[in-house]
């Protein structure tokens, strides 16, 4: 079965640095009943601390608390699910307070069945509808993503598509262009058991002249009980002399409940040359 659309490069986007801008811990505990629970608390460089609290429900046939999330700034979401409605279907709805933007009341649809990933989106308070679909045979994907709104302009906000191969089961390549005439390439690949390497790339053709951002990166396993090196090298291929930056991350599992994970980054030119921060998980792992 094909992954959902914003989740057809998520491979690729994983092999990346923990936090550099900030201190962050976090508490994971799985209930008896199957309930995940996680609390964290993040502090900023720039001197803002940020709580949350986010529980999600075990699965089951039928309506359920799917999850609730709330948090210090005054963001509150939650959601209501009704598992196998039907063959392959989800429905679900809630509410989300935002601490900025607009508030949402929404109502979710999802369809996964052999070759079709299909997801819709109703938000009641900003009329809106986004719609994706994802479609997978053997080595090929192809998908498709749109946002529809009331407006004075147009009903079409938006609309993006993507297409992609997968080799060697986890290895996968796709490239996605939008309406806005974004560009975008991402690669994943594996070429040993120990070893995770990217190469992402992505294009804002509207702009003169446009920028070429591009990021590589690597992770390579140090042993077999979750200690690794994340290695990350950023810029911009029209402007290499003040848009280099290089990263470094070290995860370390301490514990069976415990992983720290060091990241830093130098960036070659520009005002800000360092960024350093750290994340410490606890718990269930």
């Amino acid at each position: 079965m094909p992954n959902k659309y914003k989740d057809h490069s998520k491979a690729a986007k994983d092999v990346s640095l923990g936090s550099t801008d900030s201190y962050k811990f976090t508490i994971k505990n799985n209930a008896a009943d199957g309930t995940e629970v996680e609390t964290s608390q993040e502090i900023k460089h720039a001197g803002s601390v940020l709580t949350k609290l986010s529980l999600k429900f075990k699965k089951c046939c039928g309506m359920r608390l799917e999850s609730f999330e709330t948090s210090s700034n005054g963001a509150v979401k939650g959601v209501v699910g009704y598992q196998g409605a039907a063959p392959g279907v989800d429905v679900s709805f809630g509410a989300e307070r935002k601490e900025s933007g607009a508030n949402s009341v929404f109502v979710k649809g999802s369809y996964n069945q052999d070759l079709v990933n299909l997801n819709g989106s109703v938000d009641l308070l900003a009329k809106s509808l986004d719609v994706d679909a994802m479609v997978a045979y053997q080595a090929f994907l192809v998908g498709g993503k749109a946002s529809l709104a009331q407006s004075d302009k147009s009903i079409l906000q938006g609309f993006s598509g993507v297409v992609g191969f997968n080799w060697d089961a986890v290895n996968r390549a796709t490239f996605e262009v939008n309406n806005e005439k974004k560009y975008s390439f991402a690669t994943y690949v594996k070429p040993a058991s120990d070893m995770q390497v990217s190469v992402m790339a992505g294009s804002q053709m509207a702009e003169k002249p446009a920028a070429i951002d591009v990021t590589l990166a690597g992770c390579f396993d140090l042993d077999n009980n979750g200690t690794s090196l994340t290695s990350t090298l950023n810029a911009n291929a029209r402007n290499l002399k003040d848009s280099v930056k290089f990263g470094l991350a070290y995860s370390q599992k301490l514990r069976s409940f415990a992983e720290l994970t060091l990241s830093g980054e130098i960036e070659l030119g520009g005002s800000n040359n360092t960024a350093f921060g750290a994340e410490l998980n606890l718990g269930d792992l």
